[in-house]
Order: structure tokens, then sequence, then C-alpha cells
């Protein structure tokens, strides 16, 4: 097992995401559009994206797998999935296609290290080299725990996995965000990828206070007497403790009592109130 806080990524984080693009404001305009009233399910997508190198201060934790339901166009996935990926850098830099073969998906996983990777066309993707990508992804066999995203068409449910664990959305982007051009609005996260990444490493200063946070909200939860807690607690407190650093940094402005509840019930701990 892994020793608690010693896997912090810092400097390596920042080396894959390269240089940051444009500026930290205008990414942060167009990005907090996703915390509109109703909008909290693309905003929990977002906030992953920036939980996802804090996984790896759980030293039992197993990946995360956030996904979308998509039954329609117009949900607002796509831009909630482009706001994610351009926290660290170029979308397509942090996707896994599904043309690749297992070998390639495997070792595209290993270079994105602890940042969230993109699953590319899962619905397309033959189902057993899906299960086995699915496999190395969320037990993390090639190092160290994350978050993965991954868009789906219809209702059918992704299994979980014994160690792993799956977070499904579904909702639909309201009218106060949709009626910006959504174009308009991915150029934009685009065009200004990888400085809420930056601003975010930069922003922590004491992984072991981090993790001993996320420890101490398990426990609150759940009680100390267990070895290894439910993989939904994992994403949750990672999630949490996200939600402090972007409101402390200033990278996101909004009000997290109108999202943690969410969070807790799809992490499968508890009734949204």
């Amino acid at each position: 097992m892994r020793a608690a806080h010693t896997a912090w990524p810092g400097g390596a984080v920042l080396d894959a995401i390269g240089k940051p693009s444009g500026s930290l404001e205008k990414w942060r305009e167009m990005a907090s559009m996703l915390f509109a009233e109703d909008c909290e399910m693309q905003a929990i997508m977002l906030l992953s994206s920036f939980a996802a190198p804090l996984m790896s201060l759980h030293p039992s934790s197993r990946s995360a797998l956030v996904q979308w339901v998509k039954d329609e166009p117009g949900s607002g996935s796509g831009t909630a999935l482009m706001a994610a990926q351009t926290v660290w850098g170029k979308p397509d830099g942090l996707t896994v296609p599904a043309s690749l073969s297992v070998p390639a998906k495997r070792q595209a996983i290993d270079d994105l290290d602890r940042l969230p990777v993109t699953l590319g066309e899962l619905d397309r993707t033959d189902p057993l080299f899906r299960d086995m990508t699915l496999r190395y992804l969320v037990e993390n066999e090639g190092g160290h725990p994350t978050i993965g995203f991954a868009i789906r068409r219809g209702e059918g449910g992704m299994r979980k996995w014994d160690r792993g664990y799956v977070v499904s959305l579904k909702g639909q982007i309201p009218y106060t965000v949709s009626k910006e051009d959504p174009d308009k609005m991915s150029w934009i996260l685009v065009a200004n990828r990888g400085c809420a990444g930056k601003a975010f490493i930069d922003a922590i200063q004491n992984p072991r206070r981090l993790y001993l946070y996320m420890r101490d909200l398990c426990e609150s939860l759940i009680g100390s007497k267990r070895e290894q807690y439910p993989q939904g607690a994992y994403w949750w407190s990672a999630v949490n403790a996200a939600i402090q650093i972007v409101l402390a940094a200033e990278i996101l402005e909004f009000d997290p009592k109108r999202i943690q509840p969410i969070i807790k019930r799809l992490a499968g701990l508890g009734r949204e109130k």
C-alpha cells in the first residue's frame, strides 16, 4: 500500500499540463456559467476534474469513473466535459481515443498519470476491450488513482467494479447557460486552457494537511474503525477538498451549499436533502 500523502504530484502535473494559454479570468467567466441554478450536474463534472490529482492522497483509493448518461443533444454534457478538460490543457491531450489498441490505451492512461482521463466513444468500443480498459483505469493498475470521464448514450448503467466506483450524471443545461453560443464557449475555454489547473496546484502548499482534511471528512461520516472506506467516500472527499481550494484561490465563485448534498448522494453516502 502506498504511504499516505507522499504521492502528491505537484510539479509533475504542471509538467504534464505544459504552458498555460490565455488567462484565468477569461476561463473563469465561461466556466462559472456551469454553476447556474439547475446546472449542478455540469458543475460536479467540472469540480471532479480539479479533484483528480487529489485522489492520489488517499493511500487505498482506486480511480473513480464519472460518466454522463446522455439521452439527447443539448444536455450540456459536451460543454461540461470541455470545461473539465481545459482545467488542465488541450482536450485532445486528455482523451484516450477508442481507436487505440488496449495496450496503447493503457499507455495513454499511464502517461496522463494523475490528470483526469477522458475515455472516448465508450458506446462504440467492443465490450471486451472497453471492460479491459475500464478495469485498468478504475483499479489503477498502471500507477496512481485519478478520475476518468465518459459520455454514454442511453440508460444502460456501468457496472460498479469490485474496487472502483462509478458516478453517473444526468441533466439538462438551463436556458440561462445554453443561450450562450456553445461554439463560442468552447473556443474561449480552449483558448484559456491550463490556467485553472496551474492556479490550483500553486494554491496547495501543504499536501499532508490536505490529506488529513479528506481523511477527517471520511471519518466524520463513516467512522475511523474501517480499514478501507467505501470507494464513493474517496471521490466525495476529494471533490469537497477541491471545492475548498478553488474557492480560497478564487479560481471559481459559487455557493457550495447547493452542490455538496448532491455530491454526497451521488457518492452513495446519503440522500439529497
